[in-house]
């Protein structure tokens, strides 16, 4: 039996498309079910427990996210990052390291250059000067060539030559000794160093500060571009003067506002030769630094703020239980009631159930707890009037035999074909006893009326039930078949969803319909001459009443006429004012386990954590950039709520968030805003998800049931009491008179929901009921018609006619509404808004037709008509022509 109208949607709806196409690129999760947990917030311990608790109720779930189970994949990926940093560390040290001894190189190197090059110049110019004061010394440059040349050899015996010889060329032309020592000087050094990095250096020199360390440091800081691996020029200088011995220091230094715990794991990490991965270092960070990690990441306070609204607020928190494979409706409750069971026992608190699991678990318990409670108020309300209005026990015995015979084997042929892979709708079976009970005792009490009747005239039990059957079985066989040809209608709908509730509901009333047709004529055959026929109580008065009502209608047939056309007219205004609901909670109990969730998780968490639209679109984000800006005017609008873009493969998706419950009327006329939006600013990407999903069956199933459902129900009706009644007539006012009842019943149901339940009608609401009404409504016509017939055959005239025929039927058409309306409204009884909608439609509908249309608006209608009634007047049950000559 199938709870939800999504599985009875066609492969190729829009919805349904980007469903699959979403699961091929993995951009849903696997998760087929969700289960949402409401409790009472409380320290870490508490929600250690609640873990455990749920791991033990749940072990088939895919994946439980509860408050404590993120703060531990907060401290789990907490935990990993720090292996990365002291990994990152241990990287750096051996960097540092290295760069300790390449900077102390590099200084020691610099400053044997300087001290090679502008030193000897420095040297040379000093010596030169002293020279030059002293006059016995000669020419005072080549006195201190000759003095620093005696004491080199090699190389800086070359450079001092290439100097010397290229100081004396400058310094005639620039006439100043100390400019031309240091152009010689760096023109010399290409000999020793042809470096162009070491020229670019040594070009920041000058004779004057070729010892100063601070400018050597910096010389070496800036052409090393040291700054962009976060080296200062004081630990720069540190590492080059000091090497490897001051590597530590610095690293300290660098790392002062890390976890003191880091420094403690980065000896044993630099210990290995090779390099560390995140995971062997994982357990070692976890060791050294948990009491750093959980004194500086306190619960719940160092969730992530998007994570910590979506479980825990206003002093609640939610645990979102997922399932990989979809529960069933018996498991759903199940699993419910458990885990209720264990919070209470070990918890002490008592948590209350949202999502898709606790939807199925009510709909589940709602319908079993209904079914039941329907069967007993349909037998405790019609089994005692059956004997109060029949004053017999052994009539309603053969009538109850009859119903449970035909619910038996009902509800054994809906078994067998859900077995055979036939979705059923769950409401079906619901309304399906009603229907069965509805039947069998409607025209087993006709059927019954008739032989009662007909004994009184003949005082003979075999002529009885012979005049019986020639008479009441033509018309139950054209009220029988006609309701089975309205949900034959249902079953040739190409919708699967119609097609559902028409099959359960045409094997229902056609079973009904056949017990009442053949069983109980067999049985009463049995027990005929131990029956004590006694006139029902009252059935005298109401006959002369109901003769009357039919009488002053006739004199009064055109006003009656037009007043029934005023009432469709008015009531049709009241429902296209009123229009509909679709929320799903109206199928529900008020106080069920899914609508005390909702209540509680959309007061306090975001629904936008369980409410998504996704639109998919062919192309890359850039692509997209026209619906990126219809959703940012739609956050605007207050449409949705957020949204986040999605890229697979050539595919991009945006993943919308709602605040809204995604069964509700205002998340599926978000999803048709949406597709609207984007059709007309020329995108028309696939829009899906569950709120989309609705969208489709509904508008689908709507669209199907009244351009092809209704139709074709009125037109096989139609045809078929035109070839059995000969009148092409009687089947349009039969319509029209159904239509009389049926629409004002919704209009009075309407009113009922909006002050009473203060709600709407619920959608599939007018489905039922225009079905029903359509199909049952017509019997008691064909019941009184037929027997204006007779008497027009008999040579009355038609109004004596309609009044003798209103006198005749209208006790056992009185008595089959009261008990057709009563066991309907057992409907009215169930824990259902939607049911009790539905009840108190088709009860009023059935009371409306049984009270006013038969004994008033159908006279009337038939005197207005005159012989138009029977014409052309050939019928394969009924022949006017030959009857009346």
């Amino acid at each position: 039996m199938e709870y939800s109208e999504e599985p009875f949607l066609p492969k190729n709806v829009e919805s349904v498309k980007g469903l699959e196409i979403l699961e091929n690129l993995s951009v849903i999760g696997e998760e087929a079910d969700l289960l949402i947990i409401i409790y009472p917030a409380g320290d870490r311990g508490f929600h250690e427990k609640v873990d455990s608790l749920l791991a033990s109720i749940f072990p088939n779930a895919s994946r439980i996210v509860t408050p404590h189970s993120i703060y531990l994949a907060v401290l789990e990926e907490t935990y990993t990052r720090l292996a990365r940093l002291a990994i990152n560390v241990s990287l750096k040290y051996k960097n540092l390291e290295t760069l300790a001894e390449s900077l102390a190189e590099t200084y020691n190197n610099l400053s044997s250059l300087l001290n090679a090059t502008f030193g000897l110049a420095q040297a040379f110019l000093s010596l030169a000067g002293l020279a030059g004061s002293l006059a016995s010394l000669g020419d005072p440059y080549e006195f201190s060539y000759g003095v620093i040349r005696a004491g080199l050899n090699g190389t800086l015996a070359e450079y001092f030559d290439t100097f010397y010889s290229r100081f004396l060329a400058l310094n005639e032309r620039l006439e100043s000794d100390r400019k031309a020592a240091e152009a010689a000087a760096r023109e010399a050094a290409s000999v020793l160093v042809p470096s162009p990095e070491y020229q670019l250096v040594l070009s920041m020199f000058s004779l004057d500060n070729y010892t100063d360390r601070d400018a050597i440091i910096r010389a070496i800081y800036q052409a090393g571009n040291l700054s962009s691996i976060g080296l200062s020029l004081e630990e720069a200088g540190e590492l080059a003067v000091r090497g490897r011995e001051a590597l530590d220091h610095v690293v300290r230094e660098k790392l002062r506002d890390l976890p003191e715990c880091i420094l403690d794991v980065l000896p044993v990490i630099l210990e290995t030769d090779r390099v560390a991965s995140a995971e062997s270092v994982a357990g070692l960070v976890r060791d050294r630094c948990r009491s750093y990690v959980e004194r500086t990441l306190l619960f719940p306070d160092s969730i992530p703020t998007d994570y910590r609204r979506a479980v825990l607020a206003d002093g609640l928190s939610a645990a979102y239980v997922f399932f990989d494979k979809e529960i069933d409706l018996a498991s759903s409750a199940r699993l419910i009631e458990e885990a209720r069971t264990e919070f209470l026992a070990k918890i002490g608190e008592n948590p209350l159930f949202y999502g898709s699991v606790a939807l199925k678990a009510d709909l589940y318990t709602s319908t079993e707890d209904n079914i039941k409670r329907i069967d007993l108020v349909t037998i405790g309300l019609v089994g005692p009037l059956m004997v109060l209005v029949a004053r017999s026990l052994i009539v309603p015995l053969l009538i109850i035999i009859v119903a449970l015979s035909s619910l038996i084997v009902s509800f054994g042929a809906l078994s067998i074909l859900a077995l055979l892979g036939v979705k059923i709708y769950y409401l079906s079976r619901l309304v399906a006893i009603p229907i069965i009970v509805g039947i069998a005792v409607d025209y087993s009490i006709y059927y019954i009326y008739r032989v009662m009747e007909e004994y009184g005239r003949a005082r003979d039990w075999a002529k009885a039930l012979e005049a019986a059957r020639a008479g009441a079985g033509k018309a139950l066989v054209l009220g029988g078949v006609s309701v089975v040809l309205g949900f034959l209608a249902y079953v040739l709908t190409p919708n699967q969803y119609i097609k559902s509730i028409g099959l359960s509901l045409m094997v229902s009333s056609a079973v009904s319909f056949m017990a009442a047709y053949t069983f109980l004529p067999s049985v009463l055959e049995l027990v005929i001459h131990k029956m004590s026929p006694k006139p029902p109580i009252g059935s005298t008065a109401r006959a002369t009443l109901l003769r009357r009502m039919a009488s002053r209608s006739i004199a009064r047939k055109r006003l009656v006429t037009m007043a029934s056309l005023f009432i469709i007219l008015l009531s049709l205004a009241l429902l296209i004012a009123g229009g509909m609901t679709t929320d799903i909670r109206l199928a529900l109990p008020s106080d069920g386990i899914y609508n005390e969730g909702y209540e509680a998780f959309s007061h306090s968490f975001p629904l936008s954590a369980v409410s998504k639209l996704y639109v998919v679109f062919n192309g890359s984000l850039e692509n997209g950039k026209a619906l990126e800006a219809l959703l940012n005017e739609s956050i605007g609008e207050g449409l949705i709520a957020s949204y986040s873009p999605i890229t697979a493969h050539s595919i991009s998706v945006y993943e919308i968030g709602l605040e809204l419950d995604p069964f509700s009327d205002e998340a599926v006329d978000a999803a048709a805003l949406l597709r609207e939006k984007m059709t007309a600013a020329g995108e028309r990407p696939v829009v899906t998800g569950l709120p989309a999903l609705r969208l489709d069956i509904i508008s689908l199933t709507n669209d199907m049931f009244y351009k092809i459902t209704v139709p074709l129900a009125a037109l096989l009706i139609a045809v078929y009491l035109f070839f059995g009644t000969g009148s092409a007539l009687i089947p349009l006012r039969l319509l029209y008179t159904i239509a009389v009842s049926v629409v004002l019943a919704l209009a009075l149901t309407w009113l009922y929901a909006s002050t009473i339940q203060d709600a709407m009608i619920y959608w599939t609401v007018p489905l039922i009921v225009i079905g029903l009404m359509l199909t049952l409504g017509m019997d008691y016509d064909v019941f009184l018609t037929s027997r204006v017939l007779e008497e027009v055959s008999k040579g009355r005239k038609l109004e004596e006619s309609i009044e003798k025929a209103v006198e005749s039927t209208g006790p056992a058409i009185t008595v089959c509404g009261i008990l057709l309306a009563v066991a309907f409204s057992s409907l009215m009884f169930t824990t259902l808004p939607m049911l009790v909608q539905t009840g108190l439609a088709v009860s009023f509908s059935i009371l409306f037709d049984t009270f006013i249309v038969r004994p008033v608006l159908a006279p009337a209608m038939l005197s207005l008509a005159g012989k138009l009634n029977w014409w052309p007047g050939k019928g394969f049950f009924w022949s006017y022509k030959s009857r009346t000559k």
